[in-house]
């Protein structure tokens, strides 16, 4: 009986681990990547509107917004652990040409694949 008993407790908390609180952890983090991404762009689009981006910066920002905005804009992702992934992955790259532009006064080349 104390055997069941463990067992059961063990397989409730782990179902509890991966039931709605895992999955509504997801979501939110999804939710503030997109929000992390909405900054980002917000800064490149400031400094475009300074002149401080060359005409590549430029372009390798427009090919992450045309496959981030979309994720982020429309309904919630079936998978937002992956999304999450990939606009973390946009964050980040946004964020190396924002940072080696202003570090060096260039722009990086072949941050975009």
């Amino acid at each position: 009986m104390k055997k069941y008993l463990v067992l059961s407790f063990s397989l409730l908390l782990g179902a509890c681990a991966s039931g709605p609180n895992a999955t509504q952890n997801a979501q939110v983090n999804y939710i503030q990547a997109c929000n992390a991404w909405g900054s980002a762009l917000t800064a490149a689009a400031k400094l475009r509107l300074d002149g401080k981006l060359s005409p590549q910066a430029v372009k390798q920002i427009t090919a992450l917004d045309a496959t981030i905005t979309p994720i982020c804009t429309g309904p919630l992702p079936a998978d937002p652990t992956a999304a999450t992934t990939q606009i973390t992955t946009a964050v980040t790259e946004l964020g190396i040409i924002e940072g080696v532009k202003a570090a060096t006064g260039k722009t990086v080349q072949g941050v975009v694949k």
